[in-house]
């Protein structure tokens, strides 16, 4: 995906970048808080994505995948 410099697209997916980088899935699942687990917040992404009307690029929906994969039951 190309964004143009200062597109509100380049950063909501900046946002979820620092976000999986701040708060890694780990494969213990002991952490006590991992924002990038929480269902509320990977589908309020998700949502402002569509209502934009764009599509996070392919890195960013692998780390997404991933941490579907680690997903805590919803808690927020």
């Amino acid at each position: 995906v190309n964004y143009t410099d200062g597109d509100i697209g380049a950063v909501l997916s900046k946002v979820e970048e620092q976000m999986y980088e701040a708060f890694p899935v780990g494969r213990s699942g002991k952490d006590f808080i991992n924002i990038s687990r929480e269902s509320v917040i990977r589908d309020s992404f998700a949502n402002a994505y569509d209502k934009l009307n764009i599509k996070p690029d392919e890195k960013l929906d692998a780390v997404r995948s991933r941490s579907r994969k680690g997903s805590y039951q919803n808690r927020l």
